[in-house]
């Protein structure tokens, strides 16, 4: 079971993940899923194949354009579908890791790429879909969803102490009957937008 959860709060943008992976019949517990930009506002959660996490993880830095890290321009769909998105399918591609399905190319993974205001999902064909609250993703990803949205909260109001435990408690609850349930089973990115950077914190998963 894998899942990423991307939550909007008032202040900016919580992202997480489980820190399963699996390899055959081998499950580790302390895999990672998500990856921030050290020049830009910008994370990716991922899911699907390892390999393509290690292959998109190595150039994150490379997915926005410098230029536009120096003139601060904002992320939006529009920008994911012109350049962020054709760079991902070019970096995998490049590596054999994407293939034709009726014509069309696809990816085995699929992406929440988030700023500290937006909150996006890119899907295995590449299509973009905006979210105003909140995004999830993985095979646990109706798991997830369905836990959100059983809380009826508006995250745009929380602060991010409130996001962070909500992100938390929908891996829990996605997660709990597949995987093995540490105290140190989610990795958590904040992006703040009063900071210029984010911190990521695995440690307050207790």
């Amino acid at each position: 079971m894998s899942v990423v959860v991307a939550i909007k709060y008032k202040d900016g943008v919580v992202l997480a993940a489980d820190k399963q992976a699996t390899s055959g019949n081998i499950k580790i517990d302390n895999a990672s899923k998500l990856y921030k930009s050290a020049y830009s506002m910008t994370a990716i959660g991922m899911v699907g194949r390892s390999r393509d996490a290690d292959l998109i993880s190595c150039q994150i830095d490379d997915l926005m354009e410098y230029k536009d890290i120096l003139d601060k321009v904002k992320i939006d769909k529009k920008y994911l579908v012109n350049i962020i998105v054709p760079k991902i399918f070019n970096i995998l591609m490049r590596f054999n890791r994407a293939h034709k399905e009726y014509d069309i190319v696809e990816l085995d993974s699929n992406f929440i790429i988030v700023s500290n205001e937006k909150l996006f999902k890119v899907f295995f064909d590449g299509a973009v879909l905006e979210y105003d609250n909140f995004v999830t993703a993985g095979c646990g990803n109706q798991l997830a969803q369905g836990y959100l949205e059983s809380q009826d909260v508006d995250t745009n109001k929380l602060t991010q102490d409130e996001a962070v435990k909500l992100a938390k408690e929908c891996i829990f609850k996605a997660c709990k009957d597949d995987v093995f349930i540490s105290n140190d089973y989610a990795d958590i990115l904040i992006l703040n937008k009063s900071r210029k950077r984010s911190d990521k914190n695995a440690k307050k998963n207790r």
